[in-house]
């Protein structure tokens, strides 16, 4: 379970894609909860959320909000570098 907040229309694109928004479990104007696989949660999730930048934020679970956190190091570091 992922448990997303932030401004209603990301949250609403976040709904509308067509990957997540089958795996919506329960919505509000401020919150999404997503049910998905382990797996796509350390993947694949953090990589469509990403774009997202801070118009959203995940409060659970801890280790996908360490993954993009990664995932932006890991660009400002190649970025830092070119």
């Amino acid at each position: 379970m992922i448990k997303v907040k932030g401004r209603p229309q990301s949250l609403a694109d976040l709904c509308g894609h067509w990957y997540l928004g089958h795996t919506v479990i329960e919505r509000s104007k401020a919150q999404v909860i997503f049910q998905v696989d382990e797996q796509m949660a350390h993947s694949i999730l953090p990589h469509y959320l990403l774009p997202y930048g801070k118009s959203i934020q995940v409060e659970e679970p801890a280790f996908v909000k360490e993954r993009l956190a990664a995932i932006a190091a890991d660009l400002f570091q190649f970025y830092q570098s070119t």
